[in-house]
């Protein structure tokens, strides 16, 4: 089920590994994937670790949050910079606004950083419902 604004996973889900695509929050089959699919676009992504993200501050990537009362994942497309408060982390969320947010570094604690790699289709429009592009097809 493709929950309207995205998001939201159903409780126990699988964990969604990197690599695979998200359509509004829905994974679908992670064998044949490219990427994040999110916002009508399809993301080639690799995961990297915490300390890459602060030593190289790849421009675009991809925050997997899990909030543990409501049980669900959120992925969130971000550029990063850092100062001396600590890393400054541009968020786009759901309404596609985005937002500005400083992270003290110990508090910077997402479950996954994908870094985006190569982009296709058009980012800027939703597609509710969507196929996305699948490797093989």
């Amino acid at each position: 089920m493709i929950v309207r604004h995205g998001w939201r996973l159903p409780p126990r889900h699988p964990e969604v590994q990197a690599g695979s695509v998200i359509v509004h929050g829905q994974p679908i089959d992670r064998r044949k994937s490219t990427g994040v699919f999110y916002n009508g676009a399809l993301y080639e992504v690799r995961e990297i670790s915490q300390r890459e993200l602060l030593d190289s501050g790849p421009r675009d990537a991809f925050l997997e949050w899990q909030d543990r009362e409501l049980e669900f994942v959120r992925y969130l497309k971000v550029g990063t910079s850092q100062d001396a408060s600590g890393l400054v982390v541009t968020l786009a969320n759901r309404y596609d606004l985005t937002l500005t947010h400083r992270e003290p570094l110990a508090e910077f604690r997402p479950r996954r950083i994908l870094q985006v790699l190569r982009v296709q289709g058009l980012p800027g429009f939703h597609i509710h419902g969507c196929k996305p592009f699948l490797r093989g097809e």
